[in-house]
Order: structure tokens, then sequence, then C-alpha cells
């Protein structure tokens, strides 16, 4: 018999209350943060290379997925 499966995605708009928390931990590791990384920056098995979509997306994580542009799914 063949296996089936299905998945649901459902989107949830944060209200403020998430919003503010997120901005508040966004403040708060901002000193620690950075940019630019190497695959230095991760943790990795040896060899294991980190993919340039990866880093890029790590990079712009902050701008592209937080405050209006955070979707909780």
């Amino acid at each position: 018999m063949r296996s089936l499966r299905s998945r649901l995605l459902l989107g949830v708009q944060p209200n403020q209350q998430v919003l503010d928390l997120q901005a508040g931990l966004v403040a708060a590791v901002a000193p620690f943060t950075g940019s630019g990384g190497t695959d230095a920056a991760f943790v990795t098995d040896p060899g294991e290379q980190i993919s340039q979509t990866t880093k890029d997306w790590v990079e712009t994580y902050v701008p592209d997925q937080t405050g209006a542009n955070y979707t909780a799914t």
C-alpha cells in the first residue's frame, strides 16, 4: 500500500506583544552580531562547507524576517 503524506502550513500574524518581544530580543543581541560571516561562524562536521544561500539567509534574517515581515508558521 502506498503511503500518503500531507502537510498543513498555517500562517499566523503575530500580535503587537509578540512583535515588541521580538524587537526587544533583536535589540538585546545586536551588540553581539556582525556581518560578513564565513564558514567559521557555523558549527560544522569536518570538511562540511556552508552554502552561500545559507550564509545569505543568515546575513539578511533580521531585516527580512522580523518586525512587519514576520509571520509565524
